[in-house]
């Protein structure tokens, strides 16, 4: 069996002075409970659950142990609890034992995680203990479920049980399950998160309604939809017309609607939006309204072909506090949208590409706080605006200019700059042919701030 990983500083060794007489008489009950407790906790909870039973100190030391359990995970049938190596597949354990941990450690666990249901688990043991674990552990403040087998039960088993749910990851969703769905959100007030992924294979389902929305906590913060949705707006207005705190939004491939923007824009609290590849009704006015979100700090717009230079104009007008912007394969944007960036004086990162109307000289009045520049597959972006951003940007430390016209010439200046500033501010810069699809995202450190946990919120 798996040993369990123990903090050892956490265990103090008494040591026990004995005369020569009384070696023969020691038992383990003579050890100090610290050592005992060392010992127990390098056994397999398996184990754990037979030295309970061997005496009334025994079980009391072994409560202190299920006291500090407060994770289980279960990746294709193996399971795993906290950050220990206590881990069983489904081969070789049954339903039962899992139950009989959780009676003793149930009450403590606060995060649940189901990553994948292993497609080799003939007794469905994951599956099943998706309606006992909530039962069990009524306590849980996360829940993570990624499962394309979702049944009405299991949904119905964590409204019934759950209720102090803070962050809630689910992978799949679609129209049986949306009115349990609403159910639990409806009796998790304290949900500060939502993600709904697409499926294992990246697919999305498109006949959910949307009404989940309404059932959320007005205090809900982060919102992150990997689904296609109809395009009845009713739902996401009421939604968004009653949320207070909402400081994040990705809802890519979205259909919007001018009512429904406004709604959306009406949240000043929101800091990241992502909409990428979406579609709008009435664009010029819908994509306008993004400029009432004064304190928006990251936006991502890539794939929306409907994005034109007035929107981004608008945008770099109002949006004064953007760090980063994300306009990748917005096919409309020229010059002169590029140029209103200078606006944008706390710009950090910009990501572009497949902007062939983009010139090098655009790119030149770009602000000089801007750290990362990742501009892919821009035909039209030569040597010099990027010697002139070079110059000035005294942040920069990250250009990527890969399938534009910029030559490696660039480098002769880039290692000039390099010379002046110290080992950790060096400049990274990429030339060459390589293609949109085979390039790399941008590196994330700067993408986000250092105490963000958003991570791949724009790549």
């Amino acid at each position: 069996m798996a040993e369990n990983n123990c903090d050892d500083e956490n265990v103090k060794v008494k040591r026990i002075k004995l005369s020569e007489g009384d070696n023969q008489n020691l038992s383990i009950n003579d050890l100090p409970e610290e050592c005992l407790l060392g010992i127990f906790s390098r056994l397999h909870f398996c184990e754990l659950l037979q030295v309970e039973k061997v005496c009334q100190r025994w079980g009391s030391l072994c409560e202190q142990l299920w006291k500090k359990m407060t994770k289980i995970s279960s990746e294709y049938g193996r399971w795993t609890i906290d950050h220990t190596n206590w881990y069983v597949t489904d081969s070789d354990i049954h339903v039962e034992v899992i139950k009989e941990l959780l009676e003793r450690c149930g009450k403590y666990i606060t995060h649940f995680n189901i990553s994948r249901i292993s497609s080799t688990d003939p007794l469905n043991i994951t599956k099943n203990l998706l309606t006992t674990v909530p039962q069990l552990c009524k306590n849980l403040t996360s829940m993570q479920i990624f499962s394309d087998d979702l049944s009405n039960i299991e949904m119905q088993t964590v409204a019934k049980n759950v209720e102090n749910l803070i962050e809630l990851e689910i992978g799949w969703l679609d129209e049986k399950l949306e009115l349990d769905f609403c159910k639990i959100l409806e009796n998790n007030k304290k949900l500060k998160k939502l993600i709904i992924n697409s499926n294992e294979d990246g697919e999305m389902t498109s006949d959910l309604t949307g009404k989940f929305l309404q059932y959320l906590s007005p205090d809900v913060e982060k919102i992150y939809l990997d689904q296609n949705y109809n395009r009845d707006s009713y739902s996401f207005i009421t939604a968004f017309r009653k949320f207070k705190c909402l400081q994040l939004f990705q809802c890519d491939g979205i259909f919007a609607d001018y009512a429904m923007m406004q709604a959306l824009t009406r949240n000043r609290s929101l800091i990241k939006l992502s909409l990428s590849s979406a579609e709008f009704e009435s664009p010029m006015r819908s994509i306008n309204t993004l400029g009432n979100l004064v304190n928006l700090k990251k936006l991502n717009l890539s794939f929306v072909e409907q994005l034109e230079d007035d929107n981004l104009i608008h945008i770099s007008n109002n949006c004064k506090q953007l760090k980063a912007l994300s306009i990748e394969v917005c096919k409309k944007i020229t010059d002169n949208g590029i140029v209103s960036i200078a606006n944008l004086q706390n710009l950090e990162c910009l990501s572009m590409a497949r902007l062939d109307h983009v010139t090098d000289d655009s790119i030149g009045n770009l602000p000089g706080s801007l750290e990362l520049l990742w501009c892919v597959e821009c035909p039209n972006i030569k040597n010099d605006g990027v010697i002139k951003l070079i110059r000035k940007s005294s942040k920069l430390w990250y250009i990527n200019l890969i399938g534009t016209s910029a030559t490696e010439a660039l480098n002769q200046i880039v290692e000039e700059v390099n010379r002046t500033r110290l080992s950790c501010d060096q400049i990274e810069i990429l030339t060459g042919k390589t293609d949109y699809e085979s390039c790399e995202s941008p590196p994330g450190a700067l993408i986000y701030d250092s105490d963000d946990e958003d991570q791949a919120f724009f790549f």
